[in-house]
């Protein structure tokens, strides 16, 4: 048996040899000595334990994980690093462009509709295109079955329908510039606009607000944003459940790690 302290940086092996005989239906408790409990209050720790085949059987190889689970021994805090006072952004106007930057990144969004244009960060692009609602999701072989792409089409028309303008200009806050985006839908759903605030570190918040205007709606099947990267993004990586996707009938199956791959 083995236990495993981990977090977004780290890991920490420890291996036990003990014999488990459980008979069936019942319950054996085990300790697990050196399990710490002073962390960075930020981070995530998870203590993982693994259960393996110690000899090989005509069923069961030597070495087969036989069973295994994850505790969270620490959620963590978001937290964001104070932004030295040197860094400043600036709003300028160019035609009908607005541009934010400094030293870090610099975005351009359009004076009338408050989209993105473009968006960099320390040279590199991010974007070209707007970041842009959406109410619609791909759909499954039993979204299918229901008709879904039928009686929810009203949303995935939003997604695509949709007009935005600029109602509240780019204004200097504390750590950055904020601006905000309200968005009419093509047959006046809901109330809908977004928040934006670029740091002058590069992060940008994305303060999301959606009030439903009538009652007699499909159910909606997604309620977020989407990106789209240039082709040059063509590696991944992530703190969470994998390897492989983590959908609902097998999230059981999904370790959380750090794990990476191609996009592709």
């Amino acid at each position: 048996m083995y236990f495993k302290i981990s977090n977004n940086r780290r890991e920490v092996h420890q291996q036990f040899k003990m014999e488990l005989n459980v008979p069936a239906q019942q319950t054996q408790k085990i300790q697990f000595d050196n399990v710490p409990d002073i962390f960075i209050p930020e981070e995530e720790y998870i203590v993982e334990v693994r259960m393996i085949q110690r000899n090989e059987t005509l069923l069961v190889p030597k070495g087969y994980e036989v069973s295994w689970n994850q505790f969270i021994l620490n959620e963590g805090a978001r937290h964001v690093a104070a932004l030295p006072h040197k860094i400043a952004s600036q709003i300028g106007t160019s035609g009908e462009d607005i541009q934010i930057q400094n030293d870090k990144t610099d975005c351009r969004i359009n004076s009338k509709t408050g989209e993105f244009i473009s968006w960099a960060f320390e040279g590199k692009k991010i974007t070209n295109q707007p970041i842009r609602p959406s109410f619609w999701r791909l759909l499954t072989d039993n979204d299918l079955g229901n008709g879904m792409d039928k009686w929810a089409k009203i949303w995935q028309d939003a997604s695509y329908s949709y007009s935005a303008k600029l109602i509240g200009k780019p204004a200097k806050t504390q750590e950055g510039v904020s601006f905000s985006v309200g968005y009419i839908l093509p047959n006046a759903e809901a109330d809908f606009k977004v928040d934006y605030e670029i740091l002058a570190n590069g992060i940008l918040y994305i303060d999301y607000h959606f009030k439903q205007n009538q009652k007699e709606l499909p159910n909606i099947s997604k309620l977020g944003m989407y990106l789209t990267l240039p082709n040059s993004y063509a590696d991944i990586s992530w703190y969470g459940n994998g390897p492989m996707e983590s959908y609902w009938d097998r999230k059981i199956r999904v370790k959380a790690s750090i794990y990476s791959g191609k996009v592709a």
